[in-house]
């Protein structure tokens, strides 16, 4: 049977797509010796679960605490949302082009944050610049039409000057995009979202003994980028 992967990597001292680039990757020791955890796949609710939003919500940042395998509950940082019954974390935006996203965040940290829709052609006011972060206990209201064709994109930070440690923290998630052409390709590949086309989000951490996540850079990897010695597949070190 054909499956799909759809990555999400997160390096965190620059929002890019790829984890691993240029020299870091050579230069950095990752620690992968075996792979005997399972591989956490998103349910109905809860963490990356995928929901396709049928009216306005809101996206509180916070911390929260989530397992990890071989440790013990290891404090996030996480957007938090419910609807129909359900609570998530981090959840997987699904769109279709042509849709309204009429969304609020709701800052509930302890510092100023602000929500970027990376790859999305939206207006400059809702494009999450980081001139518009805002204050702990602040909100921020966005409204706007999916212009882009179907497709793997995803909001993240951007606040000013915390984006890359808020995002090591974890706050960044999957947004999917659905079109006319996206459908008839998943109609004959016979791909289904959380069956046979699966969302992996790939993150490079480093924890300390009492595992909690680390975010100390130095200048040059201020400059080159940070990269964490332990990799984590949808949250799960050694998948």
């Amino acid at each position: 049977m054909m499956k799909r992967r759809q990555f999400l990597g997160l390096a965190a001292a620059l929002p890019v797509i790829t984890t691993f680039g240029g020299w870091s990757l050579f230069n950095h020791a990752v620690s992968a010796p075996r792979f005997d955890n399972a591989l956490f796949l998103p349910g109905a609710d809860g963490p990356f679960a995928v929901l396709a939003p049928n009216e306005p919500f809101t996206l509180v940042a916070e911390q929260g605490w989530l397992p990890v395998a071989g440790r013990e509950e290891t404090p996030f940082l996480w957007y938090r949302t419910q609807m129909n019954g359900h609570e998530y974390q981090n959840p997987i935006l699904l769109l279709r082009t042509g849709d309204e996203l009429d969304v609020t965040l709701d800052n509930q940290l302890d510092e100023g944050t602000i929500i970027h829709w990376h790859g999305l052609h939206v207006p400059g006011r809702v494009d999450g610049h980081p001139i518009h972060t805002v204050d702990p206990g602040e909100q921020y209201e966005y409204r706007f039409k999916v212009t882009n064709r179907g497709g793997t994109y995803w909001y993240h930070t951007h606040a000013h000057h915390r984006t890359a440690r808020q995002a090591h923290q974890g706050l960044a998630s999957f947004l999917l995009v659905s079109d006319n052409d996206h459908e008839a390709l998943n109609e004959a590949l016979g791909l289904e979202l959380g069956k046979t086309d699966l969302p992996l989000v790939l993150q490079d951490k480093h924890f300390d003994r009492l595992g909690h996540l680390v975010y100390r850079p130095n200048p040059m990897h201020r400059m080159m980028g940070y990269l964490g010695d332990e990799v984590l597949v949808n949250m799960t070190p050694a998948a």
